[in-house]
């Protein structure tokens, strides 16, 4: 395929300019406009391509693109019983994504097959690698939208040394998602009765493209106490708290099944 960057009103964007598939022999044939300045490059599963600018030109005929073999990783996806689950997505999730769900900054995302096996493949040179996988619940039309519904039927998020992910392999246990309470006062002891708490998977530092929003909200009762249910195995979160009535908060929260959780946080929030 063939693209080029452009910038619209001050923000950068891709344009796709044509696509091709390859030939038995390898080739391929894409149309480019004239005085272009283009990026090619191929897009292969397990495999990392070597993008390539060129200016189109009349005299332009070949562009040959080098593909290399991803390091791949081999395993597992189980429930608690070892009982393997299919079609569940595993995938290695961007510094970015700021939810627990394949989006457009996923690393790599595969989908296990009826044995529960997948194979993912691995880029970069990070020495741990952070795997989630997920089985979502089956869509029910019935059921009304609201953030603290549980969004999975089954998940998890587990942080692996590179090289014995790559040697070994890995087995996920998947697990029921966990509940979270939430209690805010403040710095008397008294409830804050108008307290919003939202939650954010990881830490804001490592999510810079999402300073500002704070995601999923926890149902919170008017008197100071809230929940939230979609608390995912092994995964970290960032919690942040406001009010118009204190100042806001925000505090890291240990990964689920880590020394510091139980299940439950308080906050106190200062007086404006």
């Amino acid at each position: 395929m063939a693209h080029r960057d452009r910038i619209t009103n001050g923000v950068s964007s891709t344009l796709l300019i044509d696509r091709a598939t390859t030939d038995r022999t390898g080739r391929y044939e894409l149309k480019l406009p004239l005085g272009t300045e283009v990026s090619v490059g191929s897009i292969r599963p397990l495999y990392h391509s070597d993008y390539r600018m060129v200016t189109a030109s009349a005299d332009l005929q070949n562009v040959d693109i080098k593909l290399q073999k991803e390091p791949v990783a081999k395993g597992k996806v189980v429930d608690q019983a070892g009982r393997p689950v299919r079609d569940a997505s595993v995938y290695i999730p961007g510094a970015e994504t700021g939810k627990f769900a394949p989006s457009s900054s996923t690393i790599a995302w595969v989908t296990s097959d009826a044995k529960g096996q997948f194979e993912l493949p691995v880029p970069g040179t990070s020495p741990s690698v952070l795997l989630e996988a997920r089985k979502d619940r089956p869509f029910d039309l019935n059921s009304s939208i609201n953030n603290n519904d549980p969004k999975f039927a089954l998940a998890v998020a587990q942080t692996i040394d590179r090289e014995r992910l790559l040697t070994r392999g890995v087995m996920l246990v998947v697990q029921p998602p966990r509940k979270l309470t939430v209690t805010v006062k403040d710095s008397t002891g008294n409830p804050v009765t108008d307290a919003w708490v939202h939650i954010l998977q990881g830490t804001e530092e490592d999510q810079p493209v999402y300073r500002g929003w704070r995601g999923p909200s926890f149902n919170m009762d008017g008197k100071g106490n809230g929940t939230y249910d979609n608390i995912v195995a092994g995964s970290a979160y960032d919690i942040h708290a406001s009010s118009s009535s204190h100042k806001e908060v925000d505090m890291s929260l240990p990964a689920e099944g880590t020394p510091g959780w139980n299940g439950h946080i308080e906050i106190v929030m200062p007086n404006r």
